[in-house]
C-alpha cells in the first residue's frame, strides 16, 4: 500500500478478535477440555482464576491435552486428569490497540497460533488467532484490488494419490 491514508485504516486487534472466547478454570480436567475444544473446533483456550473472574492464570492447548491423556492411557493411570499441571502458566497476551502488523509480528516471533486479548487491567476481553490475521489480510488484498484474476483452484489428492506421492518422494 503506497497511500499513507490507507495504511492508517488497517484493522487493530479489537477489530478482528473473537469477543466470546471459550475459557476454563482449574476445576476442569483434560477430558472436559478435550471434548470442549473438539465441540467448538478450537485448538486452545485461556484458563481463568475463577469462573466469575476474567483474570488469566494459564493457557491450555489441544497438544497439552493430547500429551496428558496419551500419557495417562499409556500408563493406565487416570487418577489425576487436572489441567493445572499441564497448562502453560506463562501466558503471552496481546492488547486490543495493537495493529494488524504488530499482531502478525507477535505471532511470527512467539510461534503461537492464538493469544488472549487483555485490557489494561489484565482482564480477558477475547481471543485472536493467526486465522483472524489471514482473514484481515485477505480483505486488505481484496480492498486494494491486488489480485484481479480469479483465485486458482487447489489440487486435492485422494488417499490413493497421496500414498503414491509419498512413496514416490521417499
Amino acid at each position: 500500500m503506497t497511500d499513507k491514508a490507507q495504511r492508517y485504516k488497517l484493522p487493530k486487534v479489537e477489530d478482528i478478535m473473537t469477543r466470546k472466547a471459550v475459557a476454563f478454570t482449574t476445576e476442569f480436567n483434560t477430558v472436559d477440555v478435550l471434548r470442549t475444544l473438539n465441540k467448538h473446533r478450537i485448538s486452545s483456550a485461556p484458563v481463568l482464576k475463577e469462573a466469575s473472574s476474567k483474570e488469566i492464570i494459564g493457557f491450555i492447548s489441544e497438544e497439552d491435552c493430547m500429551n496428558a491423556i496419551a500419557n495417562n492411557s499409556f500408563f493406565d493411570d487416570f487418577r489425576n486428569l487436572s489441567i493445572e499441571p499441564v497448562m502453560k502458566k506463562e501466558v503471552k497476551t496481546v492488547t486490543p490497540e495493537m495493529s494488524l502488523y504488530e499482531l502478525e509480528n507477535f505471532f511470527r516471533s512467539s510461534h503461537l497460533k492464538h493469544a488472549p486479548v487483555v485490557s489494561d487491567t489484565g482482564e480477558l476481553m477475547g481471543i485472536v488467532s493467526r486465522r483472524d490475521v489471514l482473514v484481515a489480510l485477505e480483505k486488505i488484498v481484496d480492498d486494494i484490488g491486488l489480485q484481479k484474476e480469479k483465485t486458482k483452484t487447489p489440487v486435492v489428492l485422494s488417499e490413493k494419490e497421496m500414498a503414491k506421492f509419498i512413496l514416490k518422494n521417499r
